[in-house]
């Protein structure tokens, strides 16, 4: 049971993966051209996605390093507060070999990649390096076109699928005797830059995000989980989005406004 519910925290930190430049009150937009930390951008610069707000929210920071990968997110929570730090880090080839999650100072989990030829990691070890009594999650990959298959014990199996774009098109949850239990499913991709565009530390899940999906999906076994969304963007000079106003399909009633924060890539 623990497996899974650490296999499913993962998974849902993945989703919200779906931040250095602190905005810190409304007189601070660097969205906002009036604003005195407006971020002025032009046709064509590379953006990196530094903080994400929902509902006027903060819900995620990223810090970079110097070569545009990032290395630290700041989750928040549904009031705007912070307890965890996540880290990336990175070998020589610039792949992705361990995630450290930090709570209040305490290292709660920890997840180490092992490679092959490719750059894509095959095995994953996720553990509890301050509990010994925790049994540690691993988990294989593989891989075919279009699609990543993830196994192992953690008592579930996540299918992600991509179009010929690497736009993340299917999430896929089952157990590992098939029971289906929660699909996401995402479409109508515009055609602007993907507000995570340059997130590459998942990419073998997460997709490269090349666009910006304008229809959502959650069917799950939990009914109230279940969602059918459309999603309107308003784009900087750059061709990111700035802002998204998300619908209710049925009553195209507004649900929700996410907001996207950056800073040119070095």
């Amino acid at each position: 049971m623990k497996a899974i519910q650490m296999k499913t925290a993962w998974f849902t930190l993945l989703v919200l993966t779906i931040v250095s430049c602190a905005k810190d009150d409304d007189l601070c937009d660097p969205n906002d051209e009036q604003s005195p930390c407006y971020a002025e951008v032009a046709s064509g610069d590379n953006l990196l996605l530094t903080e994400y707000r929902l509902n006027d929210v903060l819900t995620a920071k990223y810090v970079y390093n110097d070569e545009n990968r990032v290395i630290a997110m700041y989750p928040y929570d549904e009031n705007g507060v912070n307890d965890t730090e996540i880290l990336y880090t990175y070998n020589q080839k610039y792949q992705l070999v361990l995630t450290t999650y930090n709570r209040n100072g305490y290292i709660f989990l920890r997840d180490e990649y092992t490679y092959g030829d490719g750059n894509q990691p095959i095995s994953l070890r996720q553990f509890d390096p301050g509990n010994p009594d925790f049994n540690p999650v691993l988990s294989q990959f593989t891989y075919t076109k279009n699609k990543t298959v993830i196994t192992g014990n953690s008592g579930l199996e996540l299918t992600y699928t991509f179009d010929d774009n690497g736009n993340l098109l299917t999430n896929t949850q089952t157990t590992v005797d098939g029971q289906l239990l929660t699909t996401l499913e995402w479409g109508d991709f515009d055609d602007k830059k993907g507000a995570t565009s340059n997130h590459h530390q998942f990419a073998w899940i997460a997709g490269r995000a090349t666009n910006n999906p304008r229809s959502e999906r959650i069917t799950s076994l939990v009914t109230a989980a279940n969602i059918d969304r459309t999603v309107k963007y308003t784009y900087n000079k750059a061709g990111y989005p700035i802002k998204a106003e998300v619908y209710d399909r049925g009553t195209d009633n507004l649900v929700e406004t996410r907001e996207y924060i950056y800073v040119k890539a070095k």
